[in-house]
């Protein structure tokens, strides 16, 4: 079973789809950005209180 089956199998119509896809490929690059940025920031705060 592929994704677009799967998809079609939801009912989802071609505009939920197409934000279904749209956010499935944002999501990583945006996983990613916010772990760059985050992770120094609470390790700052972590040695902080060292």
């Amino acid at each position: 079973m592929n994704m677009q089956h799967t998809l079609q199998a939801k009912g989802l119509d071609l505009r939920q789809r197409e934000i279904v896809l749209g956010w499935s490929l944002v999501l990583p690059s945006v996983l990613i950005i916010l772990a760059l940025i985050l992770y120094p920031i609470l390790y700052n705060i972590y040695l902080s209180f060292f």
